[in-house]
């Protein structure tokens, strides 16, 4: 009976002790990014999400798709000019990557940590402008990446055209949207538009983005 007391007693300390021991941890990765004109790779810790995505009943998430996928005088996906970083975290529906790490006077952030499809930057503590790289958002009236530059300035009453910094035979076409809010089209070689980006004066004007 002594001997299987002790032999009991000595499993048991085995057990805790293997308990006490922490588990190896995987070691961090992080993606390399494509760069925005200006803007550069973040590091490991700008890649972290920022907070989770919420629950959303059928009603919210199709109000929620239908902010994401236009850009207006009051910003996007319910991320609005004017707003500072942590408020922009709290209104977006998903995580944010990006962050001032990149640079604390101008940097973006984005709901994707490989892509600047969709981005917004932040400049002098606040969010001032969007930019849109892909077909994922459109202007109320429907002017987006691959629209037709002509029909973009035939949809606004008051723009301006003047060629593109680095593609001088290309246009860039700026709208006014109301509000103090202006649209900046960038005019690819095929007479579409290839980028486009909406926010505040003199943010919307920075052909370089953060540069």
């Amino acid at each position: 009976m002594t001997k299987s007391i002790a032999f009991l007693f000595a499993a048991s300390l085995l057990a805790v002790t293997a308990c006490g021991q922490p588990e190896p941890s995987e070691p961090e990765t992080s993606a390399e990014l494509p760069a925005l004109p200006g803007a550069e790779d973040d590091d490991a810790e700008a890649e972290r999400p920022t907070n989770a995505p919420p629950t959303l009943n059928e009603e919210e998430k199709a109000e929620m798709d239908r902010a994401c996928s236009t850009v207006s005088v009051e910003g996007m996906c319910n991320v609005a000019f004017g707003m500072t970083e942590e408020e922009a975290r709290e209104a977006f529906p998903t995580e944010l990557y990006g962050g001032v790490q990149e640079n604390p006077s101008c940097y973006y952030l984005r709901p994707s940590a490989t892509s600047y499809g969709r981005a917004f930057m932040v400049e002098g503590g606040t969010v001032q402008r969007v930019d849109v790289r892909d077909g994922s958002a459109k202007t109320l009236l429907g002017a987006g990446v691959g629209t037709p530059l002509d029909e973009v300035e035939a949809m606004y009453e008051d723009t301006q055209r003047t060629p593109n910094k680095y593609a001088p035979a290309n246009d860039d076409l700026k709208a006014d949207l109301g509000e103090g809010v202006y649209a900046v089209f960038e005019e690819g070689s095929d007479g579409k538009v290839r980028a486009f980006r909406v926010g505040l004066e003199p943010a919307v004007d920075f052909v370089e983005g953060c540069g």
